[in-house]
């Protein structure tokens, strides 16, 4: 998936991005180009802050809100890096996800077959697993960041009204 961005800052937990409801998501499945609204297929989509983690940490992390009520979504990837204007990361399959009071890790069938298939290896895969259980700990205790800070900082973005990011980017 490919989307654009503000820089919001860097702080002591990473680098934080925001991108507003109204703006555009591009991505391939099978081939094929297909675009929808970020967070959201559906008009006008959500309000996403994303946060880049400080020290080359295993994982990106987004956070929204929809009709249900609060949601965490948390990759588990390569490090991201920047590079020609553009934060990229490979997406290691395991995913991390707070719905309200759920809390759990999912894709691990994929994550599975990657790691038999080689896409994923031996060394990959123990860091997977090892940040995956960290941050299913996280979501699960109190966690001042990942309870507080992000949904006080995606409010406060919110507040500012920007304007949705135009354009289709391409993956």
């Amino acid at each position: 998936m490919v989307w654009m961005a503000y820089l919001l800052e860097e702080d002591e937990h990473g680098t934080w991005l925001y991108t507003p409801e109204g703006s555009r998501v591009a991505g391939r499945r099978g081939g094929a180009v297909a675009t929808s609204y970020v967070g959201i297929p559906e008009a006008p989509g959500l309000h996403v802050l994303q946060l880049v983690p400080a020290g080359g940490a295993w994982w990106f992390g987004t956070w929204a809100i929809d009709q249900v009520g609060r949601r965490t979504a948390i990759d588990i990837c390569t490090p991201a890096t920047f590079e020609d204007g553009e934060w990229s990361y490979v997406d290691l399959e395991l995913d991390v996800y707070r719905r309200q009071d759920a809390v759990g890790i999912f894709d691990g069938d994929e994550f599975d077959e990657a790691c038999q298939s080689g896409m994923i290896e031996a060394d990959e895969r123990e860091v997977s697993v090892s940040t995956a259980a960290g941050l299913d700990d996280r979501l699960r205790g109190s966690d001042g960041l990942l309870d507080e800070v992000v949904w006080d900082r995606l409010a406060a973005v919110v507040r500012l009204e920007l304007p949705p990011l135009s354009g289709t980017p391409s993956p």
